[in-house]
């Protein structure tokens, strides 16, 4: 009987557990230009993890060239997996620099897309979205602000804690 007790207890504490390391998203006001170019919001995403897998893009098959995935940073990298999505531009993710509160850059890792992303209605039609450009970097859980740089263009986006 005390095995099922604690299979029951284990349960509920595991499944707490996993539900406390879920993604929290918030997307923030912002302008940064460069050129023609204009971001007017950012989504940043706390993957609360070191790895991040995409349910969106699966793996490729061969003899595709290889599209990864799965996110995971290596044991150099500090902080966890931030997923960063600039609306507005389409541009490579390699013209924008990120850092933090205490001025230290924040490596991109794993892969970057820039494009066109719709969303799509019932009936098919377009709704809403547009470019954006989207990449990962390694960066501290807990992270009060992030600076962003596009050419000459800079801004600090905040964090509410």
């Amino acid at each position: 009987m005390t095995n099922a007790i604690g299979a029951a207890a284990c349960v509920v504490l595991c499944v707490a557990a996993v539900g406390a390391q879920r993604e929290t998203s918030l997307t923030r006001d912002l302008k940064l230009q460069s050129g023609a170019n204009a971001f007017t919001s950012v989504t940043l995403t706390n993957t609360h993890s070191r790895t991040y897998t995409d349910p969106t893009r699966p793996p490729s098959m061969p003899p595709a060239p290889p599209m990864p995935n799965t996110c995971a940073l290596d044991a150099k990298a500090a902080g966890v997996v931030w997923k960063v999505v600039l609306h507005g531009a389409s541009v490579a993710a390699k013209e924008i620099s990120v850092a933090d509160a205490g001025g230290r850059e924040l490596p991109q890792v794993c892969w970057s897309s820039s494009g066109g992303v719709f969303k799509i209605d019932a009936m098919g039609n377009r709704i809403g979205g547009g470019p954006q450009t989207e990449f990962f970097i390694a960066a501290p859980e807990d992270v009060t602000q992030f600076a962003f740089r596009y050419g000459a263009s800079g801004v600090v986006v905040a964090i509410g804690k």
